[in-house]
């Protein structure tokens, strides 16, 4: 997901915040399987904190070759032995980090290099003891902690659980952006699942293992991709869990294998309602020193005012030992594994559902049981084999379902073997066989 932060007015600096809804967002029509998960971490109610109205932030508008306003990165960091490293949750297929916030917490957070700045939930921030007006507040934190890494004075933009579908059945606090990291090398390591924050800088450029950063505007950065033979400048969006996304406008038809098919809509505030198309390109992508062959790529049309860019999601990011360097505006990309050629993936299929965790899961605990269908596409493989809105789901191919291992039924579905399902309908058990349906091959 890319956060969208735009200059409102450079005489009060406001910034406003929109979000541009992507694979983790609202999909409506023929959905593609999401799943999303309810609650958020409790804080103790502490003594009123500041809150600073849009109206009225504390930073100036940046210089023209500043990325981000230096008001908006912490004011201290305390990095024991100048290097901390805390576990990454990967469960989800996006990085995510426990932290705490104003010594109250855990809170799960996702790291996300498409957002310039720290973003909070409301209702997180209520839980915090702060009093929320409405969803263009600034919040300014005392403190967040990532492991033993201490982050001082911490301006923070608040949004409703409505500004993201992806965020309000979730029990995400809010995206760790690319301003608490400013002053640090940020490594995400897929591989032994974990984030390290370090200090120092990186290596001069070397095109291939580190490349150069090339910031867009005051919001995102960007790195250098070759798609099908052609340079490309593409987004790293470590919130989106696809592999590569782009427009219409970037890619012509004659590029990808077939002609790329529906495969949902895309909705939000600054989008509208946009059909959502993927296809396997004809060719590759390659990023450093690695060549991802024959990728499927999702298009959406965005409105004009957006930019027209390919972007690179954790799908293609995984595969990478990704250390940022913003201050020297360098990126080093070690490639997990030892064979830099990805084979095309398989084919991508269809069940036209989507599901919320079932009313018992609030606590939000990974060994809670069961998963409600909120949508079953009438027009999908679900809804012909059997599935209703309201099903829970309990069990796959005798798996018990839990919060822990839903990333695994994903796995599950994006095969096109049957899948026997145990779901509970009022209060009947079923066991129903669900196969699904190859949409590109």
């Amino acid at each position: 997901m890319l956060i969208f932060a735009s200059f409102a007015d450079s005489r009060r600096s406001i910034w406003s915040v929109r979000v541009w809804m992507t694979a983790a967002a609202t999909i409506v029509g023929r959905l593609l399987l999401l799943g999303a998960l309810p609650g958020i971490g409790r804080a103790q109610q502490s003594a009123q904190p500041s809150v600073l109205p849009s109206a009225q932030p504390t930073f100036a508008l940046p210089a023209v070759d500043s990325f981000l306003p230096l008001e908006l990165c912490p004011s201290a960091i305390t990095l024991p032995h100048d290097s901390v490293e805390v576990p990454l949750d990967l469960r989800e297929n996006r990085p995510m980090v426990l932290l705490m916030l104003n010594g109250h917490g855990p809170f799960r957070f996702a790291v996300e290099t498409g957002a310039p700045l720290l973003t909070l939930r409301a209702d997180v921030a209520r839980a915090l003891g702060y009093t929320v007006a409405d969803r263009s507040q600034w919040v300014a934190l005392d403190s967040v902690a990532i492991g033993a890494a201490t982050f001082r004075h911490v301006e923070a933009k608040l949004f409703s659980t409505g500004a993201s579908a992806s965020f309000g059945e979730s029990d995400l606090g809010g995206l760790l952006g690319l301003n608490l990291f400013y002053d640090l090398l940020l490594t995400l390591d897929p591989g032994h699942a974990t984030l390290r924050l370090t200090r120092g800088a990186l290596p001069p450029v070397n095109q291939r293992d580190i490349v150069a950063l090339a910031p867009l505007g005051h919001q995102w950065y960007t790195m250098e991709s070759w798609v099908t033979g052609t340079h490309a400048m593409a987004f790293l969006d470590t919130q989106d869990p696809g592999t590569f996304r782009t427009t219409p406008s970037q890619v012509t038809e004659s590029q990808f294998v077939h002609p790329p098919v529906v495969t949902g809509y895309a909705a939000g505030p600054s989008l509208g309602v946009q059909e959502q198309r993927v296809g396997r390109l004809n060719g590759s992508v390659r990023l450093g020193t690695v060549s991802f062959q024959q990728p499927l790529v999702t298009m959406t049309p965005v409105p004009s005012e957006f930019l027209q860019r390919w972007m690179i999601g954790w799908g293609a990011l995984r595969h990478f030992t990704m250390t940022m360097d913003q201050r020297h505006r360098r990126l080093r990309l070690i490639p997990v594994d030892a064979d830099t050629t990805i084979a095309p993936p398989p084919p991508l299929t269809h069940v036209g559902m989507a599901w919320a965790p079932s009313d018992s899961l609030s606590d939000a605990r990974s060994d809670s049981l069961g998963v409600r269908l909120v949508s079953v596409d009438s027009a999908g493989p679900a809804y012909r084999q059997g599935f209703r809105t309201g099903d829970v789901l309990l069990a796959w191919n005798a798996t018990r379902l839990t919060r822990a291992n839903t990333a695994r039924l994903l796995e599950a579905f994006r095969r096109s073997a049957p899948i026997q399902i145990m779901l509970r309908r009022a209060a009947e058990t079923r066991i129903l066989t669900l196969t699904p349906e190859v949409v590109v091959p």
